[in-house]
């Protein structure tokens, strides 16, 4: 086997390794495990079912939600910081979809989860810090106004993207960063697809209304 052969496989279990490890980091289902420690409350079995900070702000209150907020932040920018010093570049795009990927769609509670909003924050501020602090921004006005976290967190996701897309488009940032927006801002539009359907037929719940199962 030459050189270039070893070089190749390396790189690739690095990236398998990489892809695995991110995924099972999102895949731990902090707002689970803190409902059930702060609460004794199975998230799943309230509101929409989610494991997200959102839905625990609505079951169990904003103590309980910003630990998990700063949680799955942290999942995120932990994700594409170890994996960029593992693997370099590649390591981040890797490491940022695959932790949002795990945090989605959890081995760990038979594929269910968050929508994926909070650990792409925290792996697009590891990666273009600029872009999440802005699609933070208009997301928190957005909801602010209209009072629909579900909205306020797709336009801030879609303007997320949008600036990745600008940075690297301007070669601020690696052109790769490019595809990988629109993959975790897709996979991220996905997830919210039922949000979607009720914001189109104005059933959506607004922030501060109870928890309600809404299938």
């Amino acid at each position: 086997m030459n050189g270039l052969e070893d070089v190749t496989a390396a790189g690739i279990a690095l990236t398998v390794a990489v892809a695995l490890g991110s995924y099972l980091l999102g895949a731990v289902p902090v707002g689970l495990l803190v409902g059930r420690v702060m609460g004794g409350v199975d998230v799943r079995e309230v509101g929409s079912g989610r494991t997200g900070a959102t839905n625990v702000l609505r079951t169990l209150g904003w103590k309980a939600a910003a630990l998990v907020a700063l949680l799955d932040l942290g999942k995120g920018a932990a994700a594409v910081s170890v994996s960029a010093a593992i693997a370099g570049t590649s390591g981040e795009v890797v490491g940022a979809l695959s932790v949002v990927l795990g945090h989605s769609w959890s081995v760990f509670i038979g594929f269910g989860g968050g929508r994926g909003v909070i650990p792409a924050g925290g792996a697009a501020l590891a990666l273009v810090w600029p872009a999440a602090l802005i699609g933070t921004a208009v997301g928190l006005v957005i909801i602010g106004l209209t009072r629909y976290v579900s909205l306020g967190s797709l336009l801030g996701t879609v303007t997320c993207v949008a600036v990745m897309i600008g940075f690297a488009a301007f070669g601020q940032e690696p052109i790769i960063f490019s595809p990988l927006a629109v993959t975790g801002g897709a996979l991220i539009i996905y997830s919210h697809r039922d949000n979607i359907r009720r914001l189109l037929s104005g059933t959506e719940r607004r922030f501060g209304q109870p928890a309600e199962t809404d299938g």
